[in-house]
């Protein structure tokens, strides 16, 4: 018998308290520990943005506490597919605590991501084709296992500001868990499961804030970020599995980091770069490198326009299953030309004062 028994919204929220405050005692505990002086975050990394060497060990703490909560709740009635992708998120965190400390060379890494990403795949093939759009079954699984791997690692490359991940993690996935509370059939003991995930994973994330923002005594590491994307790229395709959202609400809740990061990839392969290798050319970077934002204003502003978009999706969709919605794969065409205009002119507004500020600091350099 679960410890919660109740599917209301309460319960979430009693599940996410408990989550932040095991994960806050686990980080207190394992920055005591002789973990710290193994996972020290040095300076010299020509991405880092950080001026002292800070333990990784965050995500560790938040992967073990949300696998204890979840696991804890787990009744027969429940999909043993969910179990699994956590145990293989544990897995993937466990790995990727490997390459914090010995540095993992890139395709051992992404083909790690691969399998993880197919193996999830796989788990929920069935439920996922039912569904599917015109375009076939096959290819869009092929979709599914690129679109997983590529939020695995998108996560990872915007771990890199404080309190950054941290809000987006804490507010996404709390964002997903109220949208599932609201807008699906709680008393399914799928749709509970992936619920109390989610808001396990938020409140877990609100108790590594307590360390990480607006000063930072402990980072994600790899552990954290890499296991937190993969669990937003398998939530997302787990709740259009059990019926719960569309394909483009987890999109949309997540979108800041998505807009940025792959905004940033594509114009660095545009520019022939070597997209595998560490760099400080992500919006968010180069609005604290070059216009001298804050780790805070920075991490305030994409938390702000993560909750507009919650919010929206909130708007359009709570009350509703998919099957009432004109499609499960787009979201209304109001909606989706809304946020292309909206990102469109952060984009360009950004740009123009990252490249203006950029300018008056090198003639200031000049002058001196």
């Amino acid at each position: 018998m679960p410890v919660f028994v109740s599917g209301d919204q309460v319960t979430f929220l009693l599940t996410a308290l408990l989550s932040a405050a095991l994960t806050a005692l686990g980080i207190v505990l394992l920055l005591k520990s002789p973990l710290v002086a193994l996972f020290l975050d040095t300076t010299q990394k020509p991405h880092a943005l950080h001026q002292a060497p800070t333990p990784r060990l965050g995500g560790l703490a938040i992967m073990l506490t949300v696998v204890l909560i979840v696991f804890f709740q787990l009744t027969p009635g429940m999909d043993s597919a969910l179990g699994w992708m956590l145990l293989l998120t544990l897995g993937i965190a466990i790995f990727s605590m490997v390459d914090d400390r010995r540095g993992l060379p890139v395709w051992i890494r992404l083909v790690t991501h691969l399998v993880a990403a197919s193996f999830v795949v796989i788990l929920l093939g069935t439920k996922l084709v039912t569904n599917l759009p015109t375009l076939g079954a096959s290819v869009m699984l092929v979709l599914f296992v690129i679109g997983i791997v590529w939020m695995t690692n998108l996560y990872n490359f915007m771990d890199g500001a404080n309190g950054l991940a941290g809000l987006m993690g804490c507010i996404g996935f709390g964002g997903l868990a109220i949208i599932g509370a609201t807008g699906g059939a709680v008393n399914d003991p799928q749709i509970y499961a992936l619920v109390v995930s989610c808001a396990a994973l938020s409140g877990a994330c609100a108790g590594f804030l307590f360390f990480n923002f607006p000063a930072s005594r402990v980072f994600l590491g790899d552990a954290g970020s890499i296991a937190l994307g993969f669990l937003a790229g398998t939530a997302t395709l787990y709740g259009v599995a059990v019926d719960v959202w569309p394909l483009w609400l987890p999109i949309l809740c997540f979108s800041p980091f998505i807009v940025d990061a792959t905004v940033t990839l594509f114009r660095r392969a545009l520019r022939g770069e070597k997209i595998w290798l560490p760099h400080r050319q992500h919006f968010y970077q180069r609005l604290i490198i070059d216009c001298e934002w804050s780790h805070r204003r920075t991490a305030l502003t994409y938390a702000m326009i993560m909750l507009l978009a919650i919010g929206d999706a909130l708007r359009w969709y709570v009350g509703k299953f998919p099957s009432e919605l004109t499609s499960q794969w787009l979201p209304p065409l109001s909606m989706l030309l809304a946020w292309v205009l909206i990102y469109t002119a952060l984009l360009v507004v950004a740009e123009r004062e990252i490249r203006r500020r950029h300018r008056i600091n090198k003639t200031n350099m000049s002058t001196k």
